[in-house]
């Protein structure tokens, strides 16, 4: 997806460099940042786009599948559009050791119990879990994956509380963030068909 496909979308929307977006590489490392360029009056060549700050030009700038971003706003009642196609199969994301970033980009909510760990060698209860993050990026809580030792068992390999050992049931909604910590290499994540 290119960059350029996100769009900031709102009656009040303020000038050049108050709104920035911040890339994130596969492992969650910043990679840059890019300033939304809208002038006042809303109007000119290239009004509503992504540009470089230091050299003030508009970028071509791609997502690999994988990649995330955080959007920083000063305005309120602003929503972010996202142009592109949905996936019409299950998708799987190679997940590094420690913090990665996930997120439902389908146009549709996701039960969580839908969303799975995958290995030929997974840490027992505990060892990896989601932080969601709410529509405005604040936490929203957490969730442990369950699979024992020998991989089997009633609700192996599904998300808990780890409060209070129960199954969890929870919705991961459409635009959704996940922060996803991981203890061991070589896992994958895999996210369901949106339709």
């Amino acid at each position: 997806m290119n960059i350029q496909d996100l769009k900031i979308i709102g009656d009040s929307v303020s000038g050049s460099g108050a709104n920035f977006i911040c890339l994130l590489d596969e492992n969650g490392l910043y990679t840059g940042s890019y300033e939304w360029w809208m002038p006042e009056d809303g109007t000119g060549e290239d009004a509503g786009c992504w540009f470089d700050g230091d050299n003030w030009e508009k970028i071509d700038v791609s997502l690999s599948d994988g990649q995330g971003f955080y959007i920083y706003t000063v305005d309120s009642g602003l929503t972010i559009q996202s142009a592109g196609a949905v996936k019409l199969t299950s998708y799987a994301k190679p997940l590094g050791v420690g913090y990665n970033i996930v997120g439902n980009c389908s146009p549709v909510d996701l039960d969580i119990q839908k969303i799975k760990i995958e290995g030929s060698s997974i840490t027992g209860s505990g060892a990896n879990f989601i932080c969601r993050l709410d529509a405005d990026g604040v936490y929203a809580g957490s969730y442990e994956w369950w699979l024992p030792e020998d991989g089997t068992g009633e609700d192996a390999g599904c998300w808990f509380d780890g409060d209070n050992w129960e199954t969890i049931e929870a919705t991961i909604k459409a635009g959704e963030g996940l922060y996803l910590y991981t203890v061991d290499s070589g896992l994958t994540l895999t996210l369901p068909c949106a339709l």
